[in-house]
């Protein structure tokens, strides 16, 4: 659907570009922030992308080893839109 961008697609790709760059420290603050927003089913979805993304940039230690990754992904993400 080129061309058919909506309010909830761009606020959807922000979202994962706002958790690609957010802190350890803040990200539970954004992760209420987003789904605070007013469609759940799109909000609900970012966070669920997020964590996906997080479980594979994480090492078995519990550290990430790949934020870039996650970065790139969001990026992908934001020129679909």
């Amino acid at each position: 659907m080129a061309g058919a961008v909506t309010g909830e697609h761009e606020r959807y790709a922000r979202y994962l570009l706002e958790f690609a760059n957010v802190t350890d420290a803040d990200e539970p603050d954004l992760v209420r922030a987003v789904l605070t927003d007013p469609d759940r089913v799109m909000a609900e979805s970012a966070v669920v992308q997020h964590v996906d993304l997080r479980a594979v940039t994480t090492g078995e230690d519990g550290r990430e080893t790949d934020r870039p990754q996650r970065r790139r992904a969001a990026r992908r993400a934001r020129e679909r839109v």
